[in-house]
C-alpha cells in the first residue's frame, strides 16, 4: 500500500501547475485548490531537497506545521494524499508512535497529535499524555496565573502564539483521558490572556506582555499572524471540547467575538494586514495572518461552531485573494517574518515582506484546505 502511495504521490508532482495571472480567480471544483496545494507542496519538497537525507528532515516549527497543513488537507479529502511522504520523514527522524517527544520542541505546534488523528494508532497517546500533564506541573506562570512561554528575569513573558499550542494541547490530553480539569484549564488560560490583551474596543489581542523593559508594559500593536494563531487554538479547542459543556460554550463566545472584530478589519479584496490595528495604508495584506484566519473560520463554519454566512463569505473571499500571493514555482509572497511586534510596531509598518518566508507555505496549505472544505 505505501508504494501505491508513492505512485500516487509522482503523479501529482507530474500535474500541470497552473498559471498564475492578476486576474481574478473563480473556484467551482476541488482540482483548482488541490492544484494549489499541490504545487506549494511540491515547492516544498524540493527546497528541504526532497528530505532525502536525515539532517534535511529537521528543522524550525513552521517545518511540522507545514507537515500538520498537509495532514489536514488528507483529513478534509479522507484520502491519504500526503500521508505517506511525512511518514517517511519521520522515519528518518526514527520516530515511533511510542516515542516521547517532548513538549518543549513543540511549542507552536504538534505534529506527533497530528499523526496520532491520520493514522489512529493508539500507541501516540500515552506519550502524549505524560508530556501534557508534565507540560502543566512545569510551565511557569504570571502572578495573574497565565502561562508564560518564557519566564526569566524580570518576569514572565506572555506570548498568543504560545497560548493556543498550549490550551489545545491541553483539551486534547482531556479529549483522551476524560479528566474534566484538562477541559477547564484549556479555557481559563484563553480567558485570562483575553483580560490581559484583548482591546475591549476593538476586539484585537495584544502579542503579549513582558517582552519591553517594565515588565507590565502590552506589546504594542495587533499583529495578523498573531490573530491566525489565536483562533486556531479556539478553534482547534473547540474540535475536543464536550459540546455540551460550559468549556465548549465558553470558548465558542471567545471565538465569536474574535471573528467578528476580524471581520471589521478585513480589507475589501478579502485580506487581512500585517497590523490590524492600522488604517490599511500602514502596513500591507499579510499572507500568513490571511492563510490561517480563513481556514479557521472555514472549519469553523464548517462545524457550526460560529453560524453566519458572513463568517463562510469572510473565509472565502480570503482565500481568494490568496490565489495571487503564489509564484508559479509555488513561493509565496506576502508572509511576514517573524516574531511579530513584540517590542515595536515599527518593523512591520517599514519592512518588506521577504519571497518565500517559511510561515507562508503551511499558511496558503490551510486556507486551500479551507476552500475544499466550503465547496464541500
Amino acid at each position: 500500500m505505501i508504494k501505491l502511495y508513492r505512485v500516487i504521490w509522482v503523479g501529482i508532482l507530474l500535474l500541470p501547475g497552473l498559471a498564475y495571472s492578476g486576474e481574478n480567480t473563480a473556484v467551482s471544483d476541488k482540482q483548482q485548490p488541490l492544484k494549489m496545494i499541490d504545487r506549494l507542496a511540491q515547492h516544498f519538497w524540493q527546497s528541504h531537497n526532497h528530505f532525502a537525507d536525515e539532517k534535511d528532515v529537521w528543522g524550525p516549527y513552521h517545518l511540522d506545521l507545514t507537515f500538520e497543513a498537509l495532514l489536514t488537507v488528507d483529513a478534509v479529502l479522507n484520502s491519504p494524499r500526503y500521508l505517506p511522504r511525512i511518514q517517511e520523514v519521520m522515519r528518518k527522524r526514527h520516530y515511533e508512535p511510542s516515542d516521547t517527544v517532548s513538549f518543549s520542541v513543540q511549542p507552536f505546534c504538534n505534529i506527533t497529535f497530528a499523526l496520532f488523528k491520520a493514522e489512529q494508532d493508539s500507541d501516540y497517546i500515552a506519550p502524549f499524555v505524560s508530556e501534557t500533564k508534565r507540560m502543566l506541573r512545569e510551565v511557569k506562570r504570571s502572578r495573574e496565573g497565565a502561562v508564560c512561554h518564557i519566564h526569566d528575569e524580570p518576569g514572565c513573558q506572555l506570548l498568543i502564539d504560545y497560548l493556543q499550542e498550549y490550551s489545545s494541547r491541553t483539551a486534547r490530553a482531556g479529549h483522551l483521558t476524560g479528566e474534566r480539569e484538562l477541559y477547564k484549564e484549556c479555557v481559563d488560560q484563553y480567558k485570562l490572556y483575553a483580560r490581559i490583551l484583548r482591546d475591549p474596543d476593538t476586539g484585537l489581542w495584544r502579542q503579549g506582555r513582558g517582552w519591553l523593559q517594565n515588565p507590565a508594559t502590552l506589546s504594542p500593536g495587533a499583529w495578523s499572524r498573531g490573530h491566525g494563531w489565536l483562533i486556531r487554538g479556539m478553534v482547534t479547542s473547540l474540535d475536543v471540547l464536550p459540546p455540551q459543556s460550559p468549556e465548549f460554550r465558553d470558548m465558542r463566545k471567545l471565538l465569536q467575538k474574535l471573528a467578528d472584530s476580524l471581520l471589521k478589519v478585513q480589507n475589501d479584496n478579502g485580506m487581512w494586514h500585517q497590523l490590524l490595528n492600522r488604517p490599511f495604508s500602514q502596513s500591507y495584506p499579510e499572507s500568513s495572518g490571511t492563510g490561517l484566519i480563513a481556514y479557521y473560520l472555514a472549519h469553523a463554519w464548517d462545524k457550526e461552531y460560529i453560524k453566519d454566512v458572513k463568517y463562510k463569505k469572510a473565509a472565502r473571499k480570503a482565500i481568494q485573494a490568496l490565489y495571487h500571493y503564489m509564484t508559479p514555482q509555488g513561493a509565496v509572497l506576502g508572509t511576514c517574518p517573524g516574531p511579530g511586534p513584540l517590542r515595536s510596531e515599527t518593523p512591520c509598518l517599514k519592512q518588506k515582506a521577504p519571497v518565500n518566508d517559511p510561515h507562508g507555505a503551511p499558511a496558503l496549505i490551510y486556507a486551500f484546505a479551507g476552500e475544499l472544505l466550503l465547496q464541500d
